[in-house]
């Protein structure tokens, strides 16, 4: 039995890292001595945490206030090193990339392993030089880099010019959902589930919805999820300005799959990048058609293209509303890609996953 801290900067987010950390840190405790570490936010009481937290896992918070990296680098990593020795940590997993540099700094001279796991496409370096730098100590000096894709993989090894040893990828799972979910395939709401973020690619959504639903006043579409103001803000008024507020409802954070998938017909996902998106797999375990740009990376590893979804050509709104405005039209083809959602989806099931992860964490 090993000693595993993982690392993750400001769990007080609903978002899929923050949702990936937790369960894996719940299903690791299963076997191993797991440590939750909250880098820096202002969650004190796990009872808080956006996701449930088993009472095997320990869960500390570093440095208790929400800050820029810069403004807590060194009392993070003069605590998270006195845990390491404190707690005889083996391994470190490492969720994301803003973590590198203070296990980078609080581990040295103690021997203790780490493992990065890189939840978002190589693609993406829009956070600037610290961003890239802070990947670039995850590359080279981490002991083993795991992605969520196999593109993303063979990406890392080109980039940094790596072992192929060095770096696996590991999908993440999909909870446990009945096979029995009924797809209504007379409903006339589309869906989209993310964060109000730049990412997610909020601005081409408009586009796509401002021709869309004038095209079929009988529509609407029910937005999931919270954010960034100003990119809802500048959303809300896109869409007020093409005359069609009415048809779009903002949801915000809800819990529970259930309460968000169901009696809905097609689910759209318009980002500029992923790292792999689980709302896919959560639409395609309620039997949803999917309409998604094929964006880097995740999207054209969960679907199939004219089998169960449209992966569109990167960012083309026009093309997306056509394939979209060929399955609001065409009930049998809906109900096609409802009854193929399931294909290849045990390549994503949490057994499957977690051998993976204990087999990783044996070897290392």
């Amino acid at each position: 039995m090993k000693n595993i801290a993982l690392l993750k900067w400001n769990l007080n987010k609903v978002d899929g890292g923050v949702k990936v950390a937790i369960e894996l840190a719940n299903e690791l405790a299963n076997y191993h001595n797991v440590f939750l570490i909250d880098i820096a936010s202002t969650q004190k009481n796990r009872n808080n945490l956006p996701f449930i937290l088993d009472d095997k896992v320990f869960f500390n918070t570093l440095v208790c206030k929400n800050a820029r990296v810069r403004a807590v680098l060194f009392q993070a990593i003069f605590s998270l090193r006195k845990f390491i020795k404190d707690n005889k940590i083996d391994i470190i997993l490492s969720i994301g990339t803003l973590p590198n540099l203070f296990w980078f700094l609080a581990k040295i001279g103690l021997g203790t392993k780490v493992i990065y796991a890189d939840h978002m496409s190589l693609d993406y370096n829009h956070e600037g030089r610290m961003y890239n730098l802070f990947r670039l100590i995850g590359a080279k000096f981490s002991n083993k880099i795991i992605t969520l894709t196999e593109s993303n993989k063979n990406k890392y090894i080109k980039k940094y010019n790596l072992p192929k040893n060095k770096v696996d990828f590991i999908y993440n799972w999909i909870n446990e959902s009945s096979s029995n979910n009924k797809y209504n395939v007379a409903s006339t709401s589309l869906i989209t589930v993310g964060r109000f973020s730049k990412q997610k690619g909020f601005d081409l959504l408009a586009k796509v919805a401002s021709i869309i639903m004038k095209k079929y006043p009988q529509l609407s579409w029910d937005i999931y999820g919270d954010g960034d103001e100003v990119i809802k803000s500048n959303f809300l008024s896109e869409i007020s300005r093409n005359g069609i507020s009415n048809q779009i409802f903002l949801k915000g954070n809800i819990k529970g799959e259930d309460n968000i998938y169901p009696e809905h017909s097609i689910y759209i996902m318009t980002s500029y990048f992923e790292g792999l998106p689980l709302v896919l797999l959560e639409a395609q375990q309620y039997k949803l058609p999917i309409v998604s740009f094929n964006c880097p990376t995740g999207p054209s590893e969960i679907i199939r293209d004219n089998v169960n979804g449209f992966l569109i050509e990167n960012y083309n709104v026009n093309l997306m509303v056509e394939k979209l405005s060929l399955l609001i039209e065409n009930e049998e083809l809906r109900k096609s890609f409802s009854d193929n959602a399931l294909l290849d989806i045990d390549k994503f099931s949490r057994s499957r996953i977690i051998k993976q992860w204990l087999n990783l964490i044996e070897i290392l």
